[in-house]
């Protein structure tokens, strides 16, 4: 089957991360700083937003989140987890970021972070189990779906209860909230 690269697919996963660490409100605190979640600056960000004592620690706890959802351990895609790193690629965004003192000064940790989370491999199945997941309320409750679909429309992502997610690829993650 074949496997999509996560990109900015990653930044669901994160951000429902975030929100079941913080709540609604300090999640929504959170973003009030960032123009779009899921594009540029606003991907690095949301990426640490995870509860944990170090930038690994986050990527671990998001990382789990997705394999509890797909129910197998993820790969990920090694040679570009280190070329990203290598080219230090969205170095520019981390960079702003630390000007705005919005993250700390540790662009190396930052971009690992980010890079490891954009480098995970899922199949088409995957997609559909992490869009499905709205739907089972043993992972995700009433209300931390219902802030996830304020930040989704507050950010253009959602239309009539389904938002629509593009990677750079140009697959796409249909989430269905009705």
């Amino acid at each position: 089957m074949k496997k999509i690269v996560m990109e900015n697919f990653s930044i669901v996963a994160s951000l429902m991360q975030t929100i079941k660490d913080y709540g609604s409100d300090e999640t929504l605190k959170k973003l009030k700083n960032i123009e779009d979640p899921f594009y540029g600056e606003g991907m690095i960000l949301v990426s640490l937003m995870a509860k944990g004592y170090s930038n690994t620690g986050r990527y671990h706890r998001v990382r789990q989140l997705i394999e509890i959802i797909i129910a197998r351990e993820i790969e990920m895609n090694e040679v570009l987890f280190e070329e990203k790193n290598i080219n230090h690629v969205n170095g520019e965004y981390v960079q702003s970021l630390i000007e705005k003192g919005l993250i700390e000064n540790d662009i190396e940790g930052v971009l690992r972070v980010y890079n490891r989370q954009s480098s995970i491999l899922l199949n088409k199945e995957d997609i559909n189990d992490l869009s499905a997941v709205f739907k089972n309320y043993d992972i995700f409750n009433q209300e931390e779906i219902e802030t996830f679909k304020k930040i989704l429309n507050n950010y253009g992502y959602l239309k009539d209860n389904i938002a629509t997610i593009t990677n750079v690829d140009g697959e796409k993650l249909t989430i269905d909230l009705n």
